[in-house]
């Protein structure tokens, strides 16, 4: 009799367990989350379908959430209409492609709750975990010692504990990687901040970090930042002064060819900021700047005052320019120089270049006349100065290479302009360049 009765006991348990189960799946298949969650971006199958799961999950246990607060009779503080935003951003360096997630998940009444989210893929699709990455472990000082310089300086942050938040960060860092930088996450959780500070970044220039990379997954990027400290060495030992030579509006279809023909028998190397309905016009020049050694950049389109211009204007100006570019060189740009020097916060964000000026000014478009032209680059000449000058007027052209006799004759030498940056450092201080030197994070 015992046996029927444990048997019918564990049988009742069971279907007990199931039907309570069953509940809890049909209650969580009744609730309609709304999201704006989308990754038409990006193509791989593979990749595809890992960040699908991990966006799954993340509205299942959501779901548990709504199903156990009215089981447990805090449904109230629930609010009506659960929904998840999703910002979301990518960033590629070599082979391996990040995709970063801030999720805003508005689920009670009182507050909205965050969550970020990376992932790091190979070109396999492959999930690469950061530890992986970047060695931290072997590098924990000298990372928690770097993160805490930066975030020391930010007002938002807890001074008293900081160490120890930054300590327990780098268990799990959230770290992105791009052509330029490595940039650090603190999210709302982090703890070196209040909540109320929202998400705060630290980003350091690769070369300051190249250390810590590992190299079976940035053999490039390491082998090329080693050159460019080698390079730099040579350059300091040299005793040289180092300037960039810089040519807007261009290409003419023929003073371009002559500048082209003077610069290579005096073994210069110059930085080009073209016009994109020059460069579509005369492509094959572009492919010479661009087979001579020399930098080649975007000017915009057709010149105008982005000041001016709507959002979807200054953009197409851009991406036109960078598409004709891109088909007579291979390479997309990766500076962007503003007619007239005219910019601000919103053109900032149009695009991720590095934006560069000039504070040495020639004034070679009014003037036309080689000895003025001379005379205004001696007014402010020093050692990382960009010069601007015009390669579509003839009394340009003349100048140059009286200059080069002139400057070399004074201790200066001519590099491009992203030489003159990483000799100088100033690429590490911010994307708005006015000389090699002088980099800053905004506006001029």
């Amino acid at each position: 009799m015992k046996k029927y009765l444990s048997f019918f006991c564990c049988v009742f348990f069971l279907f007990s367990c199931s039907f309570f189960n069953n509940s809890e799946e049909e209650m969580m298949n009744k609730i309609i989350i709304e999201s704006d969650f989308s990754i038409e971006n990006i193509k791989n199958d593979k990749i595809k379908s890992q960040i699908q799961d991990w966006q799954k999950s993340l509205e299942k246990n959501i779901k548990k959430d709504i199903v156990l607060s009215s089981s447990e009779g805090t449904g109230g503080l629930l609010t009506e209409k659960p929904s998840l935003f999703f910002i979301q951003e990518k960033f590629a360096l070599e082979d391996i492609q990040s995709v970063l997630f801030f999720v805003e998940k508005n689920i009670y009444k009182i507050q909205p709750e965050y969550e970020t989210k990376i992932f790091h893929f190979d070109k396999k699709g492959k999930n690469i975990e950061i530890q992986n990455l970047i060695r931290i472990k072997e590098n924990k000082k000298l990372l928690s010692s770097l993160l805490k310089e930066k975030l020391a300086n930010n007002d938002k942050v807890f001074p008293g504990n900081l160490q120890k938040e930054i300590e327990k960060y780098l268990e799990n860092p959230v770290v992105y990687f791009d052509a330029t930088k490595i940039g650090f996450v603190f999210d709302r959780a982090s703890g070196v901040a209040p909540r109320s500070a929202g998400v705060i970044r630290v980003e350091f220039p690769i070369e300051k970090l190249v250390s810590v990379l590992n190299t079976q997954y940035f053999p490039k990027i390491v082998d090329h930042i080693k050159q460019i400290q080698e390079k730099k060495k040579k350059m300091l030992s040299s005793g040289k002064k180092y300037v960039a030579l810089t040519f807007d509006d261009g290409p003419h279809r023929t003073r371009t060819p002559r500048l082209l023909e003077i610069l290579k028998k005096n073994n210069v190397k110059a930085t080009f900021f073209l016009l994109g309905s020059n460069a579509n016009r005369y492509p094959e020049i572009v492919k010479q700047e661009k087979d001579g050694g020399h930098q080649v950049e975007s000017h915009s389109w057709g010149h105008p005052n982005f000041l001016h211009l709507s959002v979807e204007k200054a953009k197409a100006e851009i991406n036109n320019t960078d598409d004709v570019i891109k088909k007579a060189t291979g390479e997309k740009p990766k500076f962007f120089r503003p007619p007239y020097g005219a910019f601000n916060d919103k053109t900032l964000m149009l695009t991720d270049k590095v934006f560069l000026l000039w504070d040495v000014d020639s004034q070679d478009w009014k003037n036309k006349d080689v000895q003025r032209n001379l005379a205004n680059v001696r007014k402010t000449l020093q050692a990382g100065s960009i010069i601007l000058f015009h390669d579509i007027h003839e009394a340009s052209v003349d100048t140059i290479e009286p200059l080069i006799h002139e400057l070399r004759g004074k201790g200066y030498e001519f590099v491009t302009v992203k030489e003159l940056l990483d000799f100088y450092d100033g690429n590490s201080k911010g994307r708005v360049c006015v000389s090699g030197k002088n980099c800053k994070k905004g506006k001029k």
